[in-house]
């Protein structure tokens, strides 16, 4: 699993990125997006790569704080699912399941 999405940008993997491919500016919100993902969705954490599994916060409004962190596995049924209030809880919740 890695940290994506804005840990990407906070880590300044992006600072000298002023066009992207196809020569317009990159949009940071669309990072890591997934084909069946929502705009609701940002992911955060990607999994296996087999599955497209990945956690993310969901949020209605991007001015607002997100409402929950979800997990979805792409290439499997790309049902989003609630996991947790906050990214602790959701990795709890995914390492449990793991553990079982």
């Amino acid at each position: 699993s890695d940290l994506v999405g804005p840990y990407d940008v906070l880590t300044g993997q992006h600072k000298d990125i002023e066009r992207n491919s196809a020569g317009r500016r990159p949009n940071f919100l669309l990072h890591w997006r997934y084909y069946y993902d929502p705009p609701e969705f940002l992911t955060v954490i990607k999994g296996d790569d087999s599955t497209q599994f990945h956690l993310g916060y969901f949020r209605d409004d991007p001015k607002e704080m997100p409402v929950f962190v979800a997990e979805n596995c792409a290439k499997q049924n790309g049902t989003i699912s609630s996991k947790g209030e906050n990214l602790f809880a959701a990795a709890s919740y995914y390492i449990t399941e793991k553990l079982k």
